[in-house]
């Protein structure tokens, strides 16, 4: 048995074949448990509030269970005639990354434009549905999908093969129907000087 100290989150019941087990969420993140309705209803109304609390740990099976034997405001509980040892102190935790492995920028972009493209999608395909009713969810979503896949493959074809950009009379002719390269019918003048 150990004293602990924290904040009670909350107290719930719940029946069993055996009764009511009533859970008290702590600040510390631990969840205690007792059966005893005085215990819980202590607890109940010490929410929002430091406390004490005895607590005994339980093995059942592979689950270990925080069994609260008292709880109070800090200071009050009735002492035990036999010794309680401190809390128990965790093992120590080896440092986690709170970083995600990197990624490369390339597959990094591809998800991004991924995720770009499912988000475009299906609002546009949201607002053309838009009061269609349930019954219509899932072409809706059949449609979003399709066009989603299209994007993708338009951003990533773009990307492959760059389309050339016509830059000489020539190219714009062979580019856009209807434009010949040449001056036919056209008077060549020179242009006349400013007068300053």
């Amino acid at each position: 048995m150990y004293e602990a100290s924290f904040t009670v989150l909350s107290c719930t019941g719940k029946g069993t074949s055996k009764g009511t087990v009533y859970e008290i969420a702590g600040s510390d993140g631990v969840k205690y448990q007792t059966w005893d309705a005085n215990i819980a209803a202590k607890a109940s109304g010490l929410q929002g509030q430091l406390v004490a609390a005895r607590v005994e740990q339980k093995q059942n099976g592979k689950w270990l269970n925080y069994v609260l034997e008292d709880i109070g405001l800090p200071g009050t509980l009735v002492p035990t005639a036999a010794p309680i040892a401190a809390a128990p102190v965790a093992a120590p935790v080896a440092n986690i990354p709170m970083q995600a492995p990197a990624m490369p920028d390339a597959e990094k972009q591809k998800l991004i434009v991924r995720q770009s493209v499912l988000k475009t999608a299906f609002e546009f395909v949201g607002t053309v549905y838009t009061g269609a009713g349930p019954e219509s969810l899932s072409q809706a979503t059949e449609e979003a999908f399709e066009l989603a896949g299209q994007l993708f493959k338009k951003v990533y074809v773009a990307d492959a093969t760059p389309t050339p950009v016509p830059t000489t009379p020539a190219e714009v002719a062979a580019v856009v129907p209807g434009v010949q390269v040449g001056t036919e019918g056209v008077e060549t003048a020179t242009a006349p000087s400013p007068e300053w």
